[in-house]
Order: structure tokens, then C-alpha cells, then sequence
């Protein structure tokens, strides 16, 4: 998905993250200070500790495995789509970009490319696997 240099440039711009948050807590930095949710030692799960909760709300909301090819295009991908995006406490999508979703979603002239680009992207052959965690 990412070319290497991509992947490093990701790499060093987190680490620098890392540093100053660790620096903003007065701590040191650590390579794992900022890599995982599931340790209760990172950054992560120490100040943003709802967000793996918003997640697995939303994928449950999403219900992409339920989706069939015959789903695409007939609103049922949108309804989904906007029931995870708008899931409880969600504040990892920004408002203006539900807007945007909802509008896309729900034009008729453009939901069913929309539709089955969200199927392509969760289920589709070219992305095994990516988004299916």
C-alpha cells in the first residue's frame, strides 16, 4: 500500500510525535510509547483510551461482513456506512467529513460508485485482508 519511503517518512513523523508527547508528560520516550492501544502503558492508552472502544463500536455498526455484491448501489452499504460513522462518542471522523459521506452517500448519481468502492475497499479481491481486521 506504502512505498518504503512513504513507510519511513510515517515511521520518523510518529517517533517524533512520540518524543514530544513523552516530553509534554515529563517522561522519556520509549519505541513502544506510542504503538498500541492494548498496552496500558503507551501514550495511546493512557490519553485516548475510548478510541479503541469507538472502533470497535463502529466496525460493529459497519457490518461489512454481512455485505454481498447484490448490496451495492440498493443504499443498504450507505445505511451502514453512516450508522458506524455516527456510533456513539465518535469523534475520530471529523463533522464535516460525515456531512460529506452522507451527501455522496446519499446522491443517487454517485452511491452506487461510492457504494462499491466500499465494498471493493472492505471485501473487494485487490484489498484482502486490509480492512477485514
Amino acid at each position: 500500500m506504502f512505498n518504503e519511503k512513504t513507510e519511513s517518512k510515517i515511521i520518523r513523523e510518529l517517533i517524533t510525535f512520540a518524543a514530544y508527547a513523552a516530553s509534554q508528560n515529563n517522561e522519556e520516550y520509549r519505541d513502544d510509547y506510542i504503538l498500541s492501544f492494548n498496552d496500558v502503558d503507551s501514550f495511546l492508552a493512557k490519553e485516548e483510551p475510548y478510541k479503541d472502544n469507538v472502533y470497535i463500536l463502529a466496525r460493529d455498526e459497519l457490518k461489512c461482513q454481512t455485505w454481498t455484491e447484490a448490496d451495492i448501489g440498493s443504499g443498504k452499504i450507505s445505511a451502514f456506512l453512516n450508522r458506524a460513522i455516527n456510533c456513539k462518542d465518535n469523534n475520530l471522523v471529523n463533522y464535516n467529513q460525515k456531512t460529506h459521506f452522507r451527501n455522496v452517500l446519499m446522491d443517487n448519481t454517485t452511491k452506487y460508485k461510492a457504494e462499491k468502492a466500499l465494498y471493493n475497499l472492505y471485501k473487494g479481491n485487490t484489498l484482502t485482508g486490509i480492512l477485514k481486521r
